[in-house]
């Protein structure tokens, strides 16, 4: 019965993983048609800020010449018998009402054209928002249709950066996500970034507002804040809201780092749990295909799955675990990864391995190796 849920419960991650794959692939594809959208749109825009300068620099040098012709005309004016001074002075004329004529003229124009660039710039932010707002709609669809295939709950939605938004502490998700996930949603989210880093926030149900995200941006910092431009949001159907981010060519950022590693702040998580493990002879052979994880650990592992794959950390180095709850051992397993977790820490008989995670990240651990004399 134990193995059918298994396979049961891996089949279900398989067909999970295919969706999550198969979004982000409409992810790219979508950017990448807004990031050719928005290069037209700025294409044309130079075009039509150049076309206004150009028109502005001709105006001014059509009135110099029309000043300088009526200057020629009023001197030879002065310069010619008195019977045709009036019909020199009538062609004079003519020219003094000429810079005159043509600055309404070209002041007409000129309105007329700033009105319509006025136009062509409400056009493109409404077609940007359109954008936007087309994308969240296609991935309420696409989530909708993998509700039905899978029963996961889940749905995303993409919020453009804008500078103040670095400085806030909430966040108004689109009319789409809370018409979809906001009865759902409980009054504590987990926010969680890409490097795996874990932030405690809020969901108020009255105002439909998301809270915590400026800790986000502390451990960040502001030197990568200046790089983004997207983030896209995946809530997982329970308490946890994935966080990705892309740069402003639409490529995704990876967060450097681990989830125990010092924030841009100078903090670091606090530990908060952890588990150990001393290394007997058994532990070192080529057959050793499980290693035992003590029942006095158990108030940590019974926040895992029954098949749960852990992280672990030293120093650059990661190494991925994975633990088997036994029920009919009272106790957990590590049934992969141990071997090249061994060869790497290049650990021997009587090493004590301390494995410990921070609050709310049961998932990723810190190891650290003593000797069998040394104090814990």
């Amino acid at each position: 019965m134990a193995s059918a849920d298994a396979a049961n419960q891996a089949a279900k991650r398989k067909r999970y993983e295919d969706m999550k794959n198969n979004v982000v692939d409409e992810i790219y594809n979508l950017v990448i048609a807004s990031d050719a959208f928005v290069t037209e749109v700025e294409t044309a825009t130079e075009e039509l800020s150049s076309l206004f300068q150009n028109m502005e620099k001709r105006q001014s040098e059509l009135i110099k010449q029309a000043v300088l012709i009526n200057k020629r005309y009023g001197s030879i004016a002065d310069l010619v018998e008195e019977k045709k001074r009036p019909k020199i002075g009538e062609t004079s004329s003519s020219f003094e009402t000429l810079p005159m004529s043509y600055c309404k003229s070209t002041r007409r124009f000129l309105d007329d054209s700033e009105s319509s660039l006025e136009r062509h710039n409400e056009k493109t932010a409404k077609e940007v928002d359109n954008l936007i707002k087309k994308f969240n709609e296609g991935v309420n669809m696409w989530n909708k249709r993998s509700i039905e295939c899978s029963g996961i709950v889940a749905d995303k939605f993409l919020i453009l950066l804008n500078r103040k938004d670095t400085s806030s502490n909430t966040l108004d998700p689109p009319e789409g996500f809370i018409d979809c996930c906001g009865k759902s949603l409980p009054d504590r989210i987990i926010f969680v970034l890409r490097n795996g880093k874990k932030i405690v926030g809020s969901y108020n149900s009255q105002s439909c507002r998301l809270s915590g995200l400026r800790k986000m941006f502390d451990i960040l910092g502001t030197h990568s804040m200046s790089s983004l431009q997207f983030f896209l949001f995946t809530y997982d159907g329970c308490e946890m809201i994935f966080i990705s981010a892309f740069d402003h060519e639409k490529n995704e950022i990876l967060f450097p780092g681990t989830p125990l590693c010092m924030d841009a702040n100078g903090s670091y998580p606090l530990l908060s749990n952890y588990f150990q493990i001393t290394v007997e002879n058994k532990h070192l052979r080529d057959d050793c295909f499980a290693v035992e994880i003590s029942n006095e650990f158990k108030d940590l592992f019974e926040d895992w799955h029954n098949f749960q794959y852990i992280n672990i950390y030293s120093g650059t180095c990661c190494w991925r675990l994975l633990i088997r709850k036994r029920d009919d051992h009272h106790c957990a397993t590590i049934e992969d990864g141990w071997k090249m977790l061994c060869d790497g820490l290049e650990l021997s008989v009587g090493n004590i391995c301390i494995f410990e995670c921070p609050a709310l990240s049961y998932d990723q651990f810190r190891i650290r190796v003593l000797e069998g004399d040394e104090d814990i």
